[in-house]
């Protein structure tokens, strides 16, 4: 009994390391969680004032541009100069303009990766957390179990004690009356073990 007792002791302890060890692992995977969610933030935010950095410019190249241009018509210059720089300026400007559309384009698929990155450790977290909740609940569960389980082998224990005391109070029973008896059956005819056997039936 004692060593089916330690074996259970064994096996309860085996599943408390084995609880444990996963708590520990779904800890470090939030912990990675929280740190990826940063950096996406992180670099969502450098991506941000990029943006504005890159709208600010444009909005003084269209000052400039805006600026030469009014010098230009209000200088006197010839009909034909005058239409050349305002073609080559026009074309300067589509060609600023275009550049600055395809870098807003390239802004936003980065904010929408982004952002889709993070809905995902979100939901990450969420399923991490909940993964936690439930080995936590599960390890209440196996430890009740396991006391549930000593205190009935502590019952079976005690029971198989008394049990054995009650065998060996019938065993030590029946060898005096075995031993009384063939007793008994040796001595039927002598007087003193007949006062003897009437002193001990009583």
């Amino acid at each position: 009994m004692e060593i089916k007792k330690l074996r259970g002791e064994l096996q309860s302890k085996s599943q408390d390391v084995a609880d444990k060890r996963r708590l520990l692992q779904l800890e470090e995977l939030r912990r990675r969680a929280e740190a990826d969610k940063t950096a996406a933030l992180t670099a969502l935010e450098e991506r941000s004032r990029e943006f504005m950095k890159e709208k600010a410019e444009k909005r003084k190249l269209e000052q400039r541009l805006h600026s030469m241009s009014s010098q230009l018509i209000a200088g006197g210059k010839e009909q034909e100069t005058t239409a050349a720089m305002r073609s080559a300026l026009r074309t300067e400007h589509e060609k600023i303009h275009g550049e600055y559309v395809r870098k807003l384009e390239d802004l936003e698929r980065e904010r929408q990766v982004l952002s889709e990155d993070k809905s995902q450790i979100d939901r990450y977290k969420q399923l991490l957390l909940k993964q936690r909740d439930i080995m936590i609940a599960l390890t209440a569960r196996l430890n009740e179990r396991d006391e549930m389980i000593m205190r009935l082998q502590e019952e079976v224990d005690a029971y198989d004690r008394h049990q054995r005391d009650l065998e060996d109070a019938l065993d030590q029973k029946t060898a005096s009356l075995i031993h009384l008896q063939r007793v008994a059956l040796e001595q039927a005819d002598s007087p003193d073990k007949k006062a003897e056997l009437a002193s001990t039936f009583g």
